[in-house]
C-alpha cells in the first residue's frame, strides 16, 4: 500500500512538473509575439507625379525605449516592376519626424511605385508602406487660328 501511495505522488509530482514547464514553454514563444514600442509611418506629399517632378517622402518614427534619434530608418522606393529606383537610410529628428525628396527621372517608368520605411532601434524593427503614382504628362494643345 506504501509503495502505491508513493507511486501516485510520485505521478502527481510529475503532471505538476509537466504542466510548469508547459506553462515556462507557453510565456517563452509568446514574448517575441509581443508588441513592439517602435513604430513608423510614411507618406509622400502627393498621390501622383509626372517626370521631373519631386517626391516628397515623410514620416515619423516613435520608440519607447529611447530617442527617436536611435532610431535609423531604411526607405526603399521600387518601380512598377519591382526594380529599386531610391534607396537611403536616414535618421529621425530630435521629434522623430524624417523626410527625403526624390527626383522623378526622365526613364521612369508610368505606373503605381512602392515606398518601404523600415525603421531599426536596437533590436526592433517596424515597417510602413505607402504609395504614389508616375502619370502620363498632360499634353494641351494649342491652336491659334490664322490671319
Amino acid at each position: 500500500m506504501v509503495s502505491l501511495c508513493c507511486a501516485v505522488i510520485g505521478m502527481l509530482k510529475a503532471r505538476a512538473l509537466l504542466a510548469l514547464l508547459a506553462a515556462a514553454i507557453a510565456l517563452a514563444l509568446a514574448a517575441p509575439l509581443a508588441a513592439s514600442s517602435l513604430s513608423v509611418t510614411v507618406g509622400t506629399d502627393r498621390r501622383s507625379y509626372r517626370r521631373g517632378d519631386t517626391v516628397l517622402i515623410s514620416g515619423a518614427v516613435s520608440w519607447g525605449g529611447g530617442a527617436p534619434t536611435a532610431v535609423l530608418v531604411s526607405i526603399t522606393v521600387r518601380n512598377p516592376e519591382g526594380a529599386v529606383v531610391f534607396s537611403k537610410t536616414v535618421q529621425p529628428s530630435a521629434s522623430g519626424n524624417f523626410s527625403v525628396s526624390v527626383a522623378v527621372g526622365e526613364g521612369w517608368l508610368l505606373g503605381r511605385y512602392l515606398v518601404d520605411a523600415v525603421a531599426y532601434a536596437s533590436s526592433e524593427t517596424d515597417s510602413a508602406t505607402a504609395y504614389f503614382y508616375v502619370r502620363e504628362p498632360s499634353a494641351i494643345r494649342l491652336v491659334v487660328p490664322e490671319r
